[in-house]
């Protein structure tokens, strides 16, 4: 099998924004998310070369992106900053919130899940990806985020409906 060449001022083009998003939902923090983005790319840049295409390089992205952000909060111990509107006009989730504060009820339910059930739902609900991809950046199988995933969307279909 032939290694691809690649231009990482073309895939930086193309993926900066996926990045920049999850990382910043993360987060919650606009230096953490500046800093977590600049290092994401400067490890791919550095390891592009190990890229095996075993997974899209979005995912393979995401996955150091989620690497950096676990490293990174560890190192400063905390999530600071409220979620952005910028964000939240930025969630694909009509098929859960109907309006504006029902969307603001799912952001505070990612918000207060833990790791690795708020990736997992910042990935299906707003990046729309795969269960087999966002198993993928999670290092779990895709068995695992359906059920999982499907768990937590009742857990908060209950809460959207008691309030």
């Amino acid at each position: 099998m032939h290694q691809m060449q690649y231009d990482i001022e073309s895939i930086y083009k193309a993926y900066y924004k996926d990045v920049y998003r999850y990382v910043q939902f993360i987060s919650f923090d606009k230096q953490a998310t500046e800093d977590v983005v600049q290092n994401t790319f400067l490890k791919a840049m550095q390891g592009i070369a190990g890229f095996r295409e075993q997974s899209s390089l979005k995912t393979w992205l995401l996955t150091i992106a989620r690497n950096e952000s676990i490293r990174y909060a560890q190192k400063q111990k905390k999530y600071t900053e409220p979620i952005s509107e910028e964000l939240v006009s930025s969630i694909n989730i009509e098929n859960i919130a109907c309006n504006h504060e029902s969307t603001a009820q799912v952001i505070s339910f990612i918000k207060n899940c833990t790791e690795p059930k708020r990736s997992l739902m910042i990935l299906r609900l707003i990046d729309e990806m795969s269960f087999v991809e966002i198993g993928t950046v999670l290092e779990k199988s895709d068995t695992w985020c359906r059920v999982t995933f499907l768990r937590a969307k009742n857990e908060l279909l209950k809460q959207l409906e008691g309030e």
